[in-house]
């Protein structure tokens, strides 16, 4: 077990935080799962809610997202916990563009997942006024209009 791990099962969150550069750290899924090696997925879960408690950005918005998303399943409804996190994120953060693209990125050719057709049409649009060549919003623009 690493000394991270062992961090992480203690609950020592604000250490770890500090331990990880919490503020200097670029989130995502790989750098999140880098320091743990033998831990499960609800652990990481717990560490990002207490990083974004520390400070709410979109990439750890993403994060928690990715590891509801990708990482072994510990909840019976992890769309309804990411589609939480995903409208929290909107609401706090100014410029929530970089959430609204992970949205449609990870889902728009997913038949299943946290968003309607409807409201996936309307984060595509969203995207296209500030990113006119956003492959994945043209896509889908194309495919349900």
């Amino acid at each position: 077990m690493s000394k991270y791990d062992a961090m992480l099962k203690r609950g020592e969150y604000s250490l770890l935080y500090k331990e990880l550069n919490g503020d200097g750290m670029l989130y995502n899924l790989e750098n999140i799962c880098k320091p743990f090696k033998k831990v499960a997925a609800r652990e990481i879960y717990y560490y990002m809610i207490y990083s974004l408690s520390r400070r709410e950005t979109s990439d750890r918005y993403i994060t928690i997202c990715e590891v509801l998303e990708y990482l072994d399943q510990f909840v019976d409804d992890n769309y309804s916990l990411i589609r939480w996190y995903i409208s929290k994120g909107i609401e706090s953060i100014g410029e929530p563009l970089e959430l609204k693209k992970w949205i449609i990125e990870t889902y728009f050719s997913s038949p299943c997942g946290p968003y309607k057709e409807d409201e996936l049409l309307i984060f595509a649009k969203d995207i296209l006024c500030a990113e006119p060549h956003h492959k994945e919003s043209l896509t889908l623009l194309g495919k349900l209009e």
